[in-house]
């Protein structure tokens, strides 16, 4: 059985967690998904965050701010997904806060260890979790028309 309708729960955690590596990115993913001029809003604001976090000056993802700012977007991703899924929107916003958290974490970890352990420069992990992101909000967002007055999202 899938977790919460549709797997919406699961979902929501997991964009909760893609929240933990780059903060906008479910949240373009599912702009994409709504109209043109949200998906250009939430496009570029993760467009920025994805050429910001190349930057030798960016903070680090674990400061306070960042932190509450990964875990509101990764709340609000969660909420959308479930509702989407006719699924209870506030325990979607708790896994998905929840989760964004614990992948900010994770991220970070791997990102700091990546370049001694796999001899890859540090802009190239950077730019694979940016790949990892972007392809998981994508596939996550993506809901096969699986939920009621959302035919946007079928395949055509």
């Amino acid at each position: 059985m899938a977790f919460g309708p549709n797997g919406a729960y699961a979902r929501a955690a997991a964009l909760g967690a893609v929240s933990g590596l780059r903060s906008m990115t479910p949240a373009a993913a599912l702009g994409l998904r709504g109209g043109a001029a949200v998906a250009v809003s939430l496009g570029v604001a993760a467009l920025g965050e994805l050429a910001g976090d190349k930057h030798p000056k960016a903070p680090s993802r674990l400061t306070a701010p960042s932190l509450a700012f990964r875990a509101l977007m990764g709340g609000v991703a969660g909420a959308l997904i479930a509702k989407r899924l006719d699924a209870r929107p506030e325990i979607g916003f708790a896994l998905g806060a929840v989760a964004a958290l614990g992948a900010s974490v994770a991220g970070y970890s791997v990102r700091m260890m990546a370049p001694t352990r796999t001899g890859l420069p540090a802009p190239v992990v950077a730019l694979v979790e940016d790949a990892i992101a972007v392809g998981a909000a994508m596939a996550l967002t993506h809901t096969n028309g699986k939920t009621k007055g959302h035919d946007h999202d079928h395949d055509h």
